[in-house]
């Protein structure tokens, strides 16, 4: 019987032991994870509709009706009226005849964090990591002017201590996204047919040498996230 009871009871340590290993690698797994993994915002409704069952092409941006304020007609009278802060952080964006826009940071730990709000964009804290420069709009609101800017064209950075930067416009690229509302989905290329991963996307918009990234969500159907849009903007000397 004694012998019965020290079995039992070593029966039990070990279970406990298993159990407590086993936490320790999961945890550690989804540290690995986050680790390696950037995500890609999504710029959309978050609507939770399937892809639509299309060829790959390049999608244009369907007209919509907004409300929008008026774009200034000039630069300085745009800057003149922002609220500086004193502070090297990014608080507007601007791109003659296509919009004006107030930018404000992210939350921490919220890299999919897009302003609600007609008229503003919001900084991709996650491309300020490797020294570029990220803006993100949603495309039902700011982010349907983006579609405006072509090869050549011309957008200020305009920071809270009164500092502008210009960037031109070089490459604009456009993926479909085979899980529209995740974070993490994987991109097929619509100029290429290559299937990426978010990673993978990510380093292909966001690192390298300085540069500037805006992003939206492509509209298409009934899915107002079906792809993702953007253009890259490169520092004017």
């Amino acid at each position: 019987m004694v012998l019965a009871s020290v079995i039992s009871f070593q029966q039990v340590i070990l279970r406990s032991a298993f159990i407590v290993i086993g936490t320790i690698l999961l945890a550690l797994a989804g540290v690995v994870q986050s680790a390696n993994s950037y995500s890609i915002p999504v710029a959309g409704r978050n609507i939770s509709l399937p892809p639509a069952d299309t060829e790959i092409g390049v999608i244009q941006a369907e007209a919509v009706e907004l409300v929008a304020p008026p774009i200034e007609s000039k630069f300085d009278s745009f800057y003149s009226n922002l609220p500086f802060t004193n502070t090297d952080e990014i608080i507007a964006v601007y791109a003659e005849e296509a919009f004006a826009l107030d930018v404000f940071q992210q939350p921490e730990n919220t890299p999919g964090y897009i302003e609600p709000r007609l008229g503003t964009a919001t900084e991709f804290e996650y491309a300020s990591r490797f020294d570029n420069i990220g803006i993100l709009a949603h495309n039902y609101l700011s982010g349907y002017d983006f579609f405006k800017l072509s090869q050549g064209s011309i957008v200020t950075v305009v920071y809270g201590n009164g500092r502008t930067a210009k960037y031109e416009v070089s490459t604009i690229k456009q993926y479909q996204a085979l899980s529209p509302d995740s974070l993490y989905s994987n991109f097929i290329d619509l100029a290429s047919g290559e299937q990426l991963t978010s990673s993978q996307l990510f380093a292909e918009v966001y690192t390298g040498e300085h540069h500037l990234t805006l992003q939206t969500c492509i509209e298409h159907g009934d899915e107002d996230s079906w792809g993702r849009h953007f253009i890259i903007a490169t520092p004017i000397d």
